[in-house]
């Protein structure tokens, strides 16, 4: 690889540790926060246990995280597989990369890296890149990952995999293969709790190990708060910042006792181009009684003048009590080419 690339790396890597400094132990010890580290398992009854020592506390805010999932998929123990997480810890890119997901972060890595010089296929079990997002936004980035080399494959499920000399190759569902010299997960993260002793201490868990909250972040044990990717609600860098405020506000008990709403909590995959979404979608909202109301960037002089014109607004409107779609409800639909339809 040449130097664009080796200097991309660093500065990722520069980036985070520098990241990293900011919330290290002096500046937390600075602002009056304690810091102790070790491994803590929860005893019950406001007990804890810390690498042997046990310990007691009257409020618990459990903010642990999540860790990258790693499918069931026979043979990848044996393989030397990149995770989100040690990405971009590689000393040297790859000349060929499968990633493996194509929900956010794997059509992220997957366009990043191929600009990078890296032959790179994304594979994705669902029938669309971005399962869960607008069909439309998803295939515009389908086409334009694809218009810049990325090999994409959809409704891919992986069966088997093996190592080569060469690096690895993944046995598809369909029957068809696909190697590289080097293989990214990007299947989604699990919440971090297998080690905390919830069920001993009686904080109850879904079946993806995530732990129960109610709206206000408090557990099935009182005092006890989660907060963040370990709630299994939202996998969001704000979103969890959101709720930390809120968990350790109630916590604290002081004042009134704040909810967490994740209605109005924006999404954005840092694409090229960018696709965003605050609320429901159209197809989450189908049924409800909405309307929708779209422009093509296309006919916006901003998007006109800078350029970039690929892509769309579009306004999912449901309906207001009383009011129905009056004063503020989406009256009329407008496809790509302008034209009202209703």
């Amino acid at each position: 690889m040449g130097s664009a690339p080796q200097s991309a790396l660093k500065r990722v890597r520069c980036t985070v540790a520098a990241i990293a400094a900011d919330e290290d132990e002096s500046t937390l010890s600075a602002q009056g926060i304690r810091v102790r580290r070790g491994r803590v398992t929860l005893l019950g009854g406001g007990r804890f246990c810390m690498d042997g020592r046990t310990g007691r506390a009257s409020r618990v805010v459990l903010a642990t995280g999540s860790e990258p999932a790693i499918p069931p998929i026979r043979g990848l123990d044996d393989l030397a597989y990149l995770t989100t997480d040690t990405v971009f810890e590689l000393p040297d890119l790859p000349t060929s990369l499968v990633v493996l997901g194509g929900g956010a972060v794997g059509c992220e890595l997957a366009q990043g890296l191929q600009r990078l010089g890296v032959e790179v296929t994304l594979l994705e079990a669902a029938d669309q890149l971005l399962p869960g997002v607008d069909s439309a936004a998803a295939d515009l980035l389908h086409q334009q990952l694809t218009s810049e080399g990325v090999r994409i494959g959809t409704g891919a499920a992986v069966e088997r995999a093996r190592a080569t000399d060469a690096g690895m190759r993944l046995e598809l569902a369909t029957g068809t293969t696909v190697t590289a010299e080097r293989l990214l997960l990007a299947t989604g993260r699990v919440p971090s709790t297998a080690r905390l002793g919830l069920a001993a201490a009686g904080v109850a868990t879904d079946q993806h190990g995530a732990i129960v909250t109610r709206p206000d972040l408090s557990t099935t044990v009182r005092g006890v708060y989660a907060a963040g990717d370990v709630t299994g609600r939202y996998d969001l860098t704000h979103a969890a910042y959101h709720m930390g405020r809120i968990a350790a506000h109630n916590a604290l008990g002081r004042g009134r006792r704040a909810r967490f709403d994740p209605a109005a909590i924006p999404q954005v995959t840092f694409t090229d181009p960018e696709i965003a979404q605050v609320g429901l979608g159209t197809a989450q909202a189908a049924g409800r009684g909405i309307r929708v109301a779209q422009l093509a960037l296309s006919e916006v002089d901003r998007a006109r003048i800078s350029g970039v014109t690929t892509g769309f607004v579009r306004i999912v409107a449901g309906r207001r009590r009383l009011l129905g779609h009056l004063g503020g409800g989406a009256g009329t639909r407008r496809h790509d080419c302008g034209s009202p339809c209703g």
